[in-house]
């Protein structure tokens, strides 16, 4: 029965089946959340479970308006204070392991950025960054090269026109993102810090020699990896899932992959966005959203979000931080009933946990001996990498 429920869990986890459950070593997998047994076992006996890592949104603008941004109509040019980011970090550390510093609007455009994220790490907590790279200043490098577990810049083309076609930045800075990247891979390089360097291309509309020519550029930069993933819709608009063009993609794709990737550079297409769209099932199916147990977001207006897509977004607000703590706030019944009955009409397709809500699903129908069978096969001596960040 066991080997049985653990293949029914590869087909939509890649589990591998081992004389343990050893999970794949790829920092983007979504298998990572059966790493949490302690917790996983307290969500599946309906207990509350405080969530792994956050999303904080240190700013609520940006100096880019790109296309398929889903946080662009809830925008205002609030900013988390020093007071408020060290109040939040603390409040943090007392309940999860990792803090993932994101949009709202772009990160490094809070000033107090660089401080916090050193904060963060003597408070033990893994660090990573998305950015847009267009604030690489030296006291933003230094910190992050010295403090985070990764960096991951969303730039999509290394074409101009196409750079400003999708990202529409206020002013054209592509140049001055790559001295960035490359400043930054130097002060790896310089200290030796095992931080994970990465580019994020969002396949809007592209050619395939846009896309072949941008991976093609900076595989020979010194960055550790590339990201490749499909379009997403922005909440309450429409949106028809692009099945043809992507289904066409499939082996390009597979050659980038293994035409670019090497010992030092790995190119990482999305597989599980991508295979919804190989297979025509780009939708929810699955009630509620069962990972927002082991996720949260606190967005720059000091308010806690039930998830980072929806940062700004009242109808997902759970709670003030200036009204309440933290712990306060994820007891809440808001929350409760957000996790149960979680309206996916306003959610992103491939949503922060599209793939882990799916997995959990797939536990909470199992039998309980078969889920603990499943769970106490984890090699947890294995952990992969980035396993916090799930």
């Amino acid at each position: 029965m066991l080997r049985k429920q653990i293949k029914q869990l590869m087909k939509i986890g890649k589990l591998k089946l081992m004389k343990a459950v050893r999970l794949t070593q790829n920092q983007f997998s979504k298998d990572k959340i059966f790493y949490h047994t302690d917790r996983l076992r307290k969500f599946l006996n309906n207990e509350l479970v405080y969530p792994i890592v956050f999303e904080i949104s240190p700013a609520g603008f940006c100096n880019q308006n790109c296309i398929y941004c889903c946080s662009k109509q809830f925008q205002s040019r609030t900013m988390l204070s020093k007071v408020q980011l060290t109040f939040v970090i603390d409040q943090i550390a007392e309940i999860a392991m990792a803090i993932t510093f994101t949009g709202g609007g772009e990160p490094l455009l809070n000033t107090w950025l660089p401080y916090e994220i050193i904060y963060a790490k003597k408070k033990g907590l893994s660090i990573g960054i998305l950015t847009n790279g267009s604030n690489f200043s030296e006291e933003n490098i230094n910190a992050i090269i010295d403090n985070a577990k990764f960096c991951r810049i969303s730039l999509d083309s290394i074409d101009p026109e196409v750079f400003k076609d999708i990202r529409k930045p206020k002013k054209y800075d592509l140049p001055e993102i790559i001295s960035g990247i490359k400043k930054m891979v130097e002060r790896k390089r310089h200290t030796r810090s095992s931080i994970l360097i990465g580019l994020h291309i969002v396949w809007y509309n592209q050619t395939r020699m846009d896309i072949e020519n941008t991976v093609k550029f900076f595989s020979n930069l010194g960055i550790d990896f590339l990201q490749i993933r499909p379009v997403d819709n922005v909440p309450n608009e429409p949106f028809k899932p692009n099945y043809p063009f992507y289904q066409k993609q499939k082996s390009f794709l597979e050659n980038i992959k293994e035409t670019y990737s090497n010992t030092t550079f790995n190119v990482v297409p999305n597989i599980n966005k991508f295979n919804e769209y190989y297979s025509n099932k780009v939708y929810k199916e699955y009630p509620g959203c069962p990972g927002g147990n082991f996720t949260a977001s606190i967005g720059n207006d000091f308010n806690v979000y039930f998830c980072c897509t929806h940062l700004g977004n009242k109808n997902f607000l759970l709670g003030n931080l200036s009204k309440d703590t933290l712990k306060d706030i994820l007891n809440s019944s808001i929350r409760k009933e957000m996790i149960k009955n979680c309206n996916h009409n306003e959610c992103q397709f491939q949503c922060r946990n599209h793939v882990v809500n799916k997995l959990l699903y797939k536990l909470i129908k199992m039998e309980n001996d078969e889920r603990e069978r499943i769970l106490s096969n984890i090699d947890l001596n294995n952990k992969p990498m980035h396993y916090e960040f799930l």
